[in-house]
């Protein structure tokens, strides 16, 4: 237990040797381009641990996010804390670090997201030292100026790459527990309306459900969760994922493009469909908390086996509230 604690005193040590150029002293307001070099070695780091993993790599869809606000990059950095913790304890079988105490909304500063991600990057030194890396990797030049949209961007793909190397460890109760988290939410307003089911009756299994359909599903949800936002006035994020277009739907991709679109959904994982789930409750989350969303009862027709099948049943449920709810605003 002694080593355990001198390693990881050890290893803070070194990764704020590591940073010096870009660490702040209590007197130095941290920016957003702070943030944004501090990322993206933690992507690079992400990659070298991928090769000590033999992990492949892999052609999945890629998120495009636009419209983001200080909420939202405060609450992906703590999901990316999270993975973070789940990696070091999967590979270098340590201890959860706990997290910082989050701020209120309107008082997240640059300095919280940058301290949250130093603590996710003391575990991911952590998974390094066990694998023997000792590579650095280069210093990324720092841009003048950096938007909420950028950093959020990046810390999606910083994300996604822990994902993939969690893939082994998600199940698909990890998705449906984040669709069902969304659905309960977006039910508590429903209740609000007279003569409005809360839980709209579910479509049956589909017994031969794939992560790529669920995936599908989440989208659809995604574009009624931009849909609500504007008609509501409350800012969202702007989710899409590049491949998944709409020139896709309308069959109006070359050869070329249709084959890696579905090259790219052959590869959609748990991992992904997490991501997507994760991305969209972040939203779900606030804006039925800005609408007054009651306290309601979970629904109780939770399948007693989690597989792909329910978790795509319980998106298309979701996917039903959004509409009712679009439609009553």
């Amino acid at each position: 237990m002694k080593l355990q604690s001198l390693t990881l005193t050890l290893v803070l040590i070194c990764s704020c040797v590591v940073n010096v150029s870009i660490a702040q002293s209590a007197e130095t307001k941290v920016e957003s381009a702070d943030i944004l070099v501090f990322v993206k070695r933690m992507t690079s780091d992400l990659e070298l641990v991928r090769r000590a993993l033999n992990k492949p790599e892999k052609t999945e869809v890629r998120f495009k996010v636009r419209s983001a606000e200080p909420r939202h990059v405060y609450f992906h950095t703590q999901t990316i804390f999270r993975k973070m913790n789940q990696l070091a304890r999967d590979v270098a079988s340590v201890e959860r670090l706990v997290p910082t105490p989050a701020p209120e909304e309107d008082e997240i500063q640059s300095s919280d997201v940058l301290g949250l991600l130093k603590q996710a990057q003391a575990q991911l030194e952590l998974v390094k030292l066990e694998l023997g890396i000792t590579d650095i990797v280069a210093q990324q030049p720092r841009k003048r100026s950096v938007n909420d949209d950028e950093l959020m961007q990046a810390l999606v793909v910083a994300s996604q790459r822990t994902s993939q190397l969690l893939d082994e460890s998600f199940e698909p109760k990890d998705v449906y527990r984040q669709l069902s988290l969304s659905s309960n939410y977006v039910a508590g307003v429903l209740a609000k309306y007279e003569g409005e089911v809360p839980f709209p009756k579910a479509p049956e299994l589909d017994p031969n459900a794939q992560p790529f359909e669920v995936l599908l599903a989440i989208r659809e949800c995604m574009q009624w969760n931009r849909k609500i936002g504007r008609k509501a006035r409350i800012p969202v994020l702007s989710i899409d994922a590049d491949t998944l277009s709409e020139k896709a739907t309308e069959q109006a991709m070359s050869d070329d493009e249709q084959a890696q679109f579905q090259e790219q959904l052959r590869n959609a994982s748990l991992s992904l469909n997490f991501e997507a789930a994760t991305l969209l409750l972040a939203d779900i989350g606030y804006w039925t908390w800005k609408l007054g969303g009651n306290d309601i009862e979970p629904s109780l027709n939770t399948p007693k086996e989690i597989t792909t099948s329910a978790v795509l049943q319980k998106a298309s449920q979701l996917s039903a509230q959004l509409q009712a709810l679009y439609r009553r605003l």
